[in-house]
């Protein structure tokens, strides 16, 4: 069983660097990375980049139909609008603890 997890990790680490400039990318579009998945077990599924960079994320993020070996497509986007609401509401909330308003 270690053989074939190991062999399937290989292969899947081969076809990341195959398809990798299929994936980056910046701007609007987000930065993209390709991550095969390495296990799966105790409600966690690791996960490796094709820079050989490994993490964890909860198996329902990934999906029910998710295995060993799939290889999967992440993109990840900054989110301004959102970051601006958190800074706002963090600093309404100091004010608040500290006394002081604007």
């Amino acid at each position: 069983m270690k053989r074939v997890t190991l062999a399937l990790l290989a292969v899947s680490l081969l076809a990341l660097q195959m398809f990798a400039k299929v994936a980056g990318s910046t701007g609007s579009e987000g930065v993209g990375y390709l991550a095969s998945i390495d296990r799966i077990g105790d409600g966690f599924t690791v996960l490796v980049l094709e820079d050989g960079h490994t993490f964890a994320l909860p198996d329902y993020v990934i999906g029910p139909d998710a295995e060993e070996g799939s290889v999967l497509q992440i993109r990840v986007f900054l989110d301004s609008a959102a970051t601006d609401a958190c800074k706002e509401a963090s600093l309404l909330t100091i004010e608040e603890l500290v006394g002081v308003s604007r």
